[in-house]
């Protein structure tokens, strides 16, 4: 029997809204809240602050960094707001965590039934390293 296409079925559209609306009530509301944490966002917030005054594209790649790709998102939200901030620092990193756990439902509910694959994504939203990272810019 051919398998429906992932979204084509009504059974795992509500689950996977669940998932991605539980993964944003984790993460969004608390990315503000605490200062720059460690010396790499101190140097990314420098670079992007930098950035968005010169136009210099080069100075996101003269400091510690390795990751240009959350480096020009965040400049991007920057300047659509007008200023960097802690909160649009981590933002990259807390929708890549919230896309993460949608494609980690996805995949687990092809393969298992999809209680068990909401479950066990449940489990993965709440475990401390994947929780930590996404609050926290990952250069």
């Amino acid at each position: 029997m051919k398998k429906a296409p992932y979204l084509k079925t009504l059974y795992l559209q509500k689950p996977l809204v669940l998932i991605l609306l539980i993964a944003a009530v984790a993460t969004l509301p608390w990315l503000g809240i605490s200062p720059l944490l460690t010396e790499t966002e101190r140097l990314e917030f420098s670079a992007i602050q930098s950035f968005l005054k010169t136009g210099n594209i080069a100075l996101l790649n003269t400091f510690e960094a390795h990751s240009t790709i959350s480096q020009f998102v965040a400049a991007g939200f920057s300047a659509f707001w007008g200023d960097v901030t802690p909160y649009i620092l981590r933002l990259p990193s807390a929708l890549s965590f919230i896309a993460l756990m949608g494609f980690c439902f996805m995949f687990f509910a092809h393969r298992r039934p999809v209680l068990e694959a909401f479950t066990s994504v449940l489990i993965l939203i709440t475990s401390f390293g994947i929780y930590f990272s996404s609050t926290v810019f990952n250069a």
